[in-house]
């Protein structure tokens, strides 16, 4: 008699928990850990607090037109987080979020229980599609694109603006609008971590948002560990440190004026940080010049 089918199956899977590969390099231990609370992109910490301080990510959960009775099993905020990660990760297509159930960090980060199937994201957009635009009004948007050429051109091509597509039109509006609300977010993120340049979603990503993480819970604290893989690990430091000046700053306006619109707080602050302040001689001049 021979082993039954379940007995193969356990053996098959001891084999794979632990072994070793040959390498250039030499023999490699393999071990797998599928229990573990990882991410590959733990960067998204600081981005969160980004989002958190501001108030914008709240703002969308709270303000989207989305509810579920209590006995269901998905969360208004698992389906918006799980949308905003799969953007974010440059997917622009719904079977791409299978890639993201893996991670079990972000939805800790995000405040989500878990992150939800495609199929309940693709049924969730149906349940919202409620557009703010005339049709021709949308056009008219899309034609206005020569001001912002290069905007454009990184919302198709790395941000996977066009993508998400179904057979409604008012599910493939809602989809590029809230892919054109992330890339805003994104955008000002990176001016906060860099006034002086405009990084690309291709750069960006690789050097502000990838980094392994490996989260530990004690004592009713969770700790992140992160490894950046970039190469430019000090200049990443010093990119962090003005992202968080900038909350820093925000904060400070809030405790103050707690009435204060946090977004504008923050971009006012960034954009003088990008337009130096002119010497008062120079505006004297201009003064002079102007009559």
């Amino acid at each position: 008699m021979g082993e039954s089918p379940g007995a193969e199956i356990s053996v098959f899977g001891s084999e794979l928990e632990s072994f070793s590969v040959e390498t250039p390099g030499g023999r490699i231990q393999i071990r797998w850990d599928l229990e573990a609370s990882a991410t590959p992109n733990a960067q998204l910490a600081f981005f969160a607090e980004f989002l958190a301080t501001t108030g914008v990510y709240e703002s969308w959960v709270n303000s989207c037109p989305l509810s579920y009775g209590p006995g269901n099993a998905s969360r208004k905020r698992d389906v918006l987080g799980t949308w905003f990660l799969s953007i974010l990760a440059g997917q622009h297509r719904y079977a791409h979020i299978t890639a993201l159930r893996g991670d079990g960090v972000s939805p800790q980060i995000l405040g989500m229980r878990k992150i939800v199937c495609e199929d309940t994201l693709r049924r969730a957009l149906a349940r919202m599609t409620n557009s703010g635009y005339a049709l021709e009004s949308m056009a008219q948007i899309y034609r206005d694109r020569a001001d912002a050429e290069n905007g454009f051109d990184e919302l198709k091509n790395q941000w996977g603006w066009g993508g998400f597509t179904t057979q409604d039109i008012e599910r493939c509006q809602t989809s590029a609008r809230a892919v054109a609300l992330v890339y805003n977010w994104w955008s000002w993120y990176c001016r906060a971590a860099k006034p002086e340049v405009r990084m690309e979603a291709i750069t960006s990503r690789a050097l502000l948002l990838a980094a392994v993480g490996r989260a530990t819970k004690h004592a009713g604290q969770t700790t992140l560990y992160l490894t950046p893989m970039h190469a430019a690990k000090t200049n990443l430091m010093l990119l962090i440190a003005n992202i968080r000046a900038a909350l820093n700053h925000v904060r400070r306006v809030a405790e103050q004026s707690p009435t204060a619109d946090r977004w504008k707080t923050l971009l006012d602050y960034i954009v003088a940080k990008i337009i130096p302040r002119r010497p008062q001689k120079l505006l004297e001049t201009c003064a002079l010049l102007a009559g």
